[in-house]
């Protein structure tokens, strides 16, 4: 009888659960309840925050925000109750719930950019790469007047940032080699035994045999 093939409940709840909590386009929602108006059709057609604001007024594009602000974070504190808190699975529900928010099938895979609920995962992840992308957004702007631009030069920050936080971060999980019990007591036993007679070699242990017992 062949065995069924068993796979953990996490590599199936924080994927999924990530996707449709990024999923749920909050701009279109809100748009229609507090504007009448459908996003997709007017403006930009993006369901981001910016178009809603442009669209349905200032106090539905501040709420889209901040909605998917929290879908970001609230995928990857989800993840980490999952996963008592595995690094690993937190950056993967969070990927999981920006492809849900820029690919989500409720809306024929056609969401907004992501920028939003990215901002969500690194607020939990790394507060100070979030930071340091918002002082470079704001610097951008504020000399350019380029929002576009700001975007695309916070987010570069953001990935180094957060690559130097990780990289120092697997660093402190990876502890220096021990040598093994069997051959630190081994090396010991070595200097005990050539103390005072000059460089003694101490012959190795012959393996285990293996003993076949017939019938």
């Amino acid at each position: 009888m062949e065995h069924a093939i068993t796979i953990p409940m996490i590599f199936v709840v924080i994927p999924i659960a990530g996707y449709l909590l990024g999923s749920i386009p909050f701009g279109l929602i809100l748009a229609k309840i507090l504007g009448g108006r459908d996003v997709r059709k007017a403006g930009s057609g993006n369901i981001g925050a910016t178009n809603v604001a442009r669209v349905a007024g200032p106090f539905a594009g501040i709420l889209t925000l901040i909605l998917d602000v929290a879908k970001g974070a609230g995928a990857v504190l989800l993840a980490a109750q999952f996963s008592l808190g595995s690094t690993l699975w937190m950056m993967v529900a969070g990927l999981c719930a920006l492809v849900g928010h820029c690919f989500p099938a409720w809306l024929k895979f056609r969401g907004g950019k992501g920028v939003a609920t990215a901002a969500g995962v690194f607020i939990v992840m790394s507060p100070l790469a979030f930071l340091g992308a918002i002082a470079v957004f704001l610097l951008v702007v504020a000399v350019t007047r380029y929002i576009s631009l700001g975007r695309c030069s916070s987010f570069t920050s953001t990935e180094r940032i957060f690559k130097g936080w990780f990289e120092a971060k697997s660093r402190n999980f990876l502890p220096a080699r021990k040598k093994p019990p069997h051959e630190t007591h081994r090396h010991s036993r070595g200097r005990k035994l050539g103390h005072g007679a000059g460089n003694c070699a101490v012959a190795e242990p012959h393996p285990a045999r293996n003993i076949t017992l017939g019938a």
